[in-house]
């Protein structure tokens, strides 16, 4: 029988891990050969977008080796590849076994995702299981799908999602999305500054340093750069509304690792 002392170090080896190298560095020290990177803002969001739409495509944007992790979820679900989890939930939300072909569980020596592979996939399909997922930022699916208006007042960007949703305004603007995935790791399919509402290359405002992040060609960098505006997106949100918002240690150590990337108008 496990001891009380036991559990809980199970529990804190990778928490502690995670908290001292990064998740990449976990990966490094531990890792898988599928697992490249963290899956980036946009990414992540992806994978809720492909079974709105229902539209496998979008799943394919994404990094193959582009990767989340939960450690302090239970075993099994520890570790997931974001474009297998994309094809999971499309698979669920279709009820087409088809799409599990693409799932593929992942796991490392600390972090285990055993549960979330392709045989897994199939079962749930089989059996009927049926899953409403949520999740992901509807406003950098929708700014990066050159939605230049802000929602009127009393709204939101999530009742904005919901709305294009149900007119097919979203299926539409599907392919202005950016593709993370090409072998060499550059990003293919941009969206032009303009169709942002960024005509000025040194606009401030958090969407328009991340469409600058895609024009950058190394990849380590490149999502350095989207994580730093995915903090910017807080921040000035935070700023409108006379709040403050500190930096988290993760984002001063990238600032510090590349200081070129430090917005001209922010702290």
């Amino acid at each position: 029988m496990k001891t009380r002392k036991t559990v809980i170090l199970k529990w804190m080896l990778p928490v502690l891990l995670l908290l001292f190298l990064g998740q990449r560095g976990v990966v490094a020290l531990l890792g898988h050969g599928k697992l490249e990177r963290k899956a980036n803002p946009l990414e992540f969001a992806y994978s809720f977008l492909a079974s709105d739409l229902l539209l496998a495509d979008i799943c394919r944007k994404i990094s193959p080796g582009a990767f989340l992790t939960a450690s302090m979820s239970r075993s099994g679900t520890q570790i997931s590849l974001i474009r297998s989890q994309c094809f999971y939930y499309l698979a669920l939300r279709s009820a087409d076994a088809g799409y599990c072909s693409e799932v593929q569980a992942v796991s490392t020596f600390l972090l285990n995702g055993s549960q979330l592979g392709r045989t897994q996939c199939q079962r749930d399909v089989e059996a009927g299981r049926t899953l409403r997922v949520t999740g992901g930022d509807s406003e950098w699916l929708l700014r990066f799908m050159g939605v230049v208006q802000e929602p009127a007042a009393q709204r939101s960007w999530d009742s904005l999602y919901r709305e294009m949703l149900r007119k097919g305004d979203l299926a539409v603007r599907a392919g202005m999305l950016p593709d993370f995935s090409a072998p060499d790791g550059r990003v293919r399919g941009c969206i032009a500054p303009e169709k942002m509402g960024c005509g000025n290359m040194d606009d401030p405002r958090w969407f328009c340093y991340a469409r600058r992040c895609l024009d950058i060609a190394e990849e380590g960098r490149r999502e350095a750069c989207l994580a730093i505006a995915d903090y910017l997106k807080t921040y000035q949100f935070e700023k409108r509304l006379g709040r403050s918002f500190s930096m988290s240690g993760h984002i001063l150590g990238l600032l510090e690792k590349y200081p070129g990337l430090r917005p001209a108008a922010e702290p």
